[in-house]
């Protein structure tokens, strides 16, 4: 556990199968709130309750990213259930207020997870997954959806949220007809517990605990689940620079997973691409090497997310060359994240949209500096300078590209996207010198 991190704890919200549905006193809303006893879930209500303790839970910055798990479900395509995910959602961002605007909170969707498993992790990324459990449903039975909550003990920020649907003992409808479990209505539930809200005794509330079969009424919310998410998020600006990066940074991984990144011996096939590009290797003289990449007019548009975290996550870099047969011959590798150069982070933020590399001693493989820059379609890019001041920089690799017509050079994160160019227009290839662009 990092000392940067108080103690956490876990809460457990489900909804479930109800076999009827009474209608309770109700209270306008309850939020989450941090366990007053250790493995019991706690609540505040307004109005208050003779049982409300703990402190309210709620994300402290507006931009929270999730990540669709990639296998989705056998009932529901990925493609579905990434429509139904983001529809749940943008109920709760859209409503009104009552004061006027919507509440201050903005979810996007980041890449889809290859973990399938609730975990927060104190030392690697992490990702706020929504899953599905085809087999194996670990929870009682009678849940349908479970959404588990990671927070602060002493101030409730929410740290990360998992919400898991039991697609093993339910059978899970996308449609207005022939509904049987509203996959629609399970998530907008749900997604009240990712925002910090808790369950509601008000029978009519998107928030009530137990869901009607057939019905599709938590699709819409009611005036207490409206009141709710407006007290949580009261109506604001959200700066444009907004970063949804989970703590840790962010990773499609479990942190079993996580490994050190590495060139493949094949270039990858998924990156984003560089509309243009150069490379420049100058090995003339000896302790003089020199290593240029530029990757610019990135497509689409880059989020700084996607290049990981490597100021409080631990993402790691590497450059990777290949010739015109694809095949692998020249690697660089920076593994630095949290780590300090000289008197100061290896890494900093910049504008709130670029990340910066900087280390005079080049220890990372001759690497002197790296920006990492996202912005709009066209605008963002990728540059890295090396040098072999201090003979650190993988020299050769000019001899070993002599006469290619072409090569293709990609910078991979260990566990964000990775970004590449073939570079088809070589200038010089020598063997002391090579100089390409393009594509």
């Amino acid at each position: 556990m990092r000392s940067s991190d108080p103690a956490l704890t876990l809460v457990v919200s489900a909804i479930v199968l109800a076999v009827a549905v009474v209608a309770a006193p109700a209270h306008a809303y309850c939020r989450i709130s941090t366990s007053c006893q250790p493995g019991l879930q706690s609540h505040v209500c307004t109005p208050a309750g003779s049982d409300d303790c703990g402190t309210p839970v709620f994300w402290a910055t507006p931009c929270v990213g999730w990540s669709l798990q990639k296998d989705a479900s056998t009932q529901v395509t990925f493609s579905q259930a990434e429509q139904i995910v983001t529809a749940a959602f943008a109920t709760w961002m859209s409503t009104p207020c009552s004061g006027g605007g919507t509440p201050r909170i903005k979810l996007t969707e980041a890449q889809p997870a290859e973990c399938h498993q609730h975990e927060y992790n104190q030392t690697e990324g992490n990702a706020n997954i929504i899953m599905f459990h085809d087999t194996g449903w670990p929870y009682a039975r009678s849940f349908i959806g479970i959404t588990r909550v990671t927070y602060n003990l002493g101030t409730g920020e929410i740290y990360d949220a998992d919400m898991e649907l039991n697609s093993t003992n339910y059978q899970f409808t996308t449609g207005d007809t022939g509904v049987d479990i509203d996959m629609l209505s399970i998530v907008t539930h749900e997604a009240g517990h990712f925002l910090g809200l808790g369950e509601s005794p008000t029978a009519d509330a998107t928030m009530f605990p137990s869901y009607q079969s057939g019905t599709t009424t938590p699709r819409d919310l009611s005036d207490d689940d409206i009141a709710g998410i407006c007290a949580i998020y009261p109506p604001g600006e959200i700066p444009s620079d907004c970063d949804p990066t989970p703590r840790h940074g962010f990773s499609t991984l479990c942190a079993a997973d996580q490994q050190p990144i590495t060139c493949g011996a094949a270039p990858a096939t998924t990156c984003i691409a560089s509309e243009k590009g150069r490379l420049v290797l100058t090995e003339k003289t000896a302790g003089k090497e020199k290593l240029k990449v530029r990757l610019t007019k990135l497509q689409p548009a880059v989020m700084q997310s996607q290049f990981g975290d490597p100021i409080t996550g631990s993402t790691a870099y590497a450059i990777c060359i290949y010739d015109a047969a694809n095949q692998l011959k020249g690697t660089y590798t920076v593994a630095r994240a949290q780590d300090a150069c000289g008197d100061a982070p290896c890494w900093s933020k910049v504008s709130g949209k670029r990340y910066k590399y900087s280390d005079k001693s080049t220890a990372a493989d001759g690497i002197l500096e790296m920006k990492l820059i996202a912005g709009d379609a066209g605008k963002d890019k990728v540059e890295v300078i090396g040098e072999n001041t201090n003979g650190n920089l993988p020299t050769g690799l000019a001899a070993r590209l002599q006469d290619q017509s072409r090569v293709t050079v990609q910078v991979l994160s260990s566990d964000a996207s990775c970004f590449g160019v073939a570079l088809t227009r070589v200038k010089k290839a020598d063997g002391t010198v090579f100089t390409a662009i393009g594509p």
